[in-house]
């Protein structure tokens, strides 16, 4: 043993003119120290010793590089590039100066959520007149002229500062607070290093930043997951946003809970849980302070809820909730409710009927989304009702059949009662698999080994001409088996990963959003993935407006929303609803991150930035004063009939 280090971060060699030097990397309380050693003879060169003050969310230094170099006076210098444990990096000076730093967890996005900006002062001073009880009516009159009045002085001021500058509704301040149509938002990234991300939607800056060191992911079969919940949005003041993480303890594998303010960043409570959580939901109800709790279910069984106050909305709602749990290498999925003792009572379990298989997806509807049109207009002017059972569940298989070629299926699960409600197999398929769940269809991708291309399938259920109940759904008295539409298309590359866009109300027409290998994110139709697009149209098929059949799907490259934008490695899509029913906003990210909104059917809620806005209001003005004549006129006309 030539030298010993204790607590060492790192060691690192480099090259000074022919002689090789150790650098050890030493971290101390609020700093790191850099120690240089000659290899010929250990001994410490101080005037290669430096300090670095770096600041401690980064977490603790994982690989230190040194860079060297000569100063203009020949002298040996260096710099160190540095790797910490939240996946960022630092090239930093040998006297501390940092050059530049970059956020590579970002890189490693596994959960985003788009969280609404709260009001301003004089806007939330409204909200707050119709909470206020037992105010009378001179008290209420004064609150309403007093905020009116700060309204009208922030709208000079905002149309003095904006003389000058185009107007569009795209015209957004760098506060941090509403705006009229809803779209500046704060992006919420998790990455599976642990760290968390508030993110400016229009400008695209880092807002916050925290990193939880103890938070790793669950993993299983290789995919990250790090469930991310809106527990309170900003709409309920003066109750302050809350978003929770939940994932693993870093050291003991038990369950870890991380719950933080989504606008400012600021920790509101962690803990680690005393069990392992194997599965999770949010509720549906919020308690007195409009906070949704988050249902866990742990390895024993015993259900349990976060945070405790929500633990009465639980019990008063317990017979409306159903767990679900899934062994992915079995193929088994079980049913559980909720018994008096607060655990998970068994209510059924299914063995999908194929050995050697696997589960390799799983996907279930948006609870947020809404569902504008209950049934579909058809060319005879008859209403076909779409099946709209919000427990259904998409389950996808992969293996071998018995002739050891791979065979992919799929199968739509209830998932109260454990009812299959339709299956299909594809012989000679395998994944990657994607699948986009919503409404009453399901649009999912695979490979076509036989064919050696990729194919996405569009599964479309139906009641029928007759709804069997049209004010609510119930898994325990359903109606008869759906009728079932399900058609096949070509799709002429792979697919990385794929989505479909989400508005307010459900008004606007679906879209997918398709990442592709080549760095290029397409938006298609859902029109064209209809299975029942006619291969022979008939009258009607026109009247109802449907595609004729043609097995390829277009790529049009007025289709491709990032335009000369390359994003690369797209593993996840996330869309989120706006402001307005015509704008969906977007968020891809994998190795890189790319923002945008997207209007399907186009913007048919808001005026154009070349709307005639003087012409339109002089034509009105002239109406308004041809009306005002003309009544005149009819009224000396009727006096001078009267008097003859």
């Amino acid at each position: 043993m030539v030298k010993v280090f204790p607590g060492a971060a790192d060691l690192s060699t480099a090259l000074f003119d022919g002689h090789l030097y150790l650098f050890v990397l030493l971290p101390k309380v609020e700093n790191y120290k850099v120690l240089c050693l000659d290899t010929s003879s250990w001994t410490e060169l101080q005037e290669l010793e430096g300090t670095l003050n770096i600041p401690s969310h980064r977490g603790t230094v994982k690989k230190m590089i040194v860079l060297p170099f000569l100063r203009k006076d020949k002298e040996p210098s260096y710099k160190l590039l540095l790797t910490f444990e939240d996946h960022s990096l630092v090239l930093v000076h040998q006297h501390g100066k940092v050059f530049w730093s970059r956020e590579e967890a970002l890189a490693s996005v596994v959960s985003v959520e788009i969280v609404d900006l709260p009001l301003s002062d004089t806007d939330a001073k409204i909200e707050q007149e119709f909470e206020v009880a037992g105010a009378d009516v001179t008290t209420a009159l004064i609150t309403r002229l007093t905020t009116q009045a700060l309204q009208l002085q922030t709208f000079l001021l905002g149309t003095l500062t904006g003389l000058g500058r185009k107007g569009s509704f795209e015209s957004g301040t760098s506060e941090l607070i509403r705006d009229k149509f809803g779209l500046h938002k704060v992006l919420v990234f998790v990455s599976a290093s642990g760290k968390i991300f508030g993110i400016d939607s229009l400008t695209g800056t880092i807002i916050w930043q925290t990193f939880v060191p103890d938070l790793v992911p669950f993993s299983e079969e290789g995919q990250n997951s790090l469930p991310l919940f809106v527990s309170r949005t900003t709409a309920h003041i003066p109750f302050f946003p809350q978003c929770t993480v939940l994932g693993k303890h870093k050291r003991t594998g038990q369950g870890y809970i991380f719950t933080f303010h989504p606008i400012t960043g600021q920790t509101v409570d962690q803990q680690v849980l005393s069990y392992k959580v194997i599965q999770n939901s949010i509720l549906g109800y919020v308690n007195s302070e409009f906070l949704r709790g988050i249902l866990l279910l742990d390895d024993e069984l015993k259900v349990h809820v976060y945070p405790k106050s929500c633990e009465r909305i639980l019990d008063h709602y317990k017979d409306m909730h159903f767990i679900y749990t899934v062994e992915v290498k079995t193929g088994t999925l079980s049913g559980y409710k909720i018994a008096e003792s607060d655990r998970a009572s068994p209510v059924w379990k299914v063995i999908l009927p194929v050995e050697s298989q696997k589960i390799i997806k799983i996907a279930v509807k948006n609870p947020s989304e809404h569902v504008h049109s209950q049934g579909r207009v058809m060319g005879d002017r008859s209403v076909l009702y779409k099946y709209l059972n919000p427990n259904l569940m998409t389950v996808v298989t992969e293996g071998n059949d018995p002739v050891t070629k791979s065979t992919l299926n799929i199968y739509l699960i209830d998932a109260v009662t454990g009812s299959i409600i339709y299956s299909a197999s594809h012989k000679r398929s395998r994944g990657p698999v994607h699948v986009v769940h919503s409404e009453n269809w399901v649009v999912y991708n695979y490979y076509n080994e036989k064919y050696r291309r990729t194919e996405i399938s569009s599964i479309e259920l139906y009641e029928g001409k007759m709804q069997s109940n049209t004010t609510a759904f119930s898994s325990l008295n359903p109606p008869f088996p759906p009728l079932v539409e399900h058609q096949t298309y070509i799709f002429p590359c792979q697919i990385d990963a794929m989505a479909h866009t989400l508005t307010e109300r459900g008004i606007t027409n679906k879209h997918l959003i398709i990442a592709m290998p080549t760095g290029a994110l397409l938006e298609l139709p859902k029109a064209f993935l209809d299975p029942r697009r006619p291969v022979h149209p008939l009258p009607e098929h026109r009247e109802e407006g449907l595609i004729h059949y043609i097995p390829e799907l277009p790529v049009p490259a007025e289709g491709i929303i990032n335009y000369n934008l390359t994003v690369n490695h797209i593993r996840g899509i996330h869309t989120a609803p706006s402001g307005l029913e015509s704008t969906c906003l977007i968020i891809a990210y994998g190795l890189d991150i790319f923002y945008s909104r997207v209007t399907p059917s186009k913007t048919f809620d808001i005026l154009k930035d070349d709307f005639e806005h003087f012409l339109i209001s002089a034509v009105l003005s002239a109406l308004l004063l041809v009306s005002y004549v003309t009544k005149k006129l009819a009224a000396r006309k009727a006096l001078r009939a009267a008097w003859k």
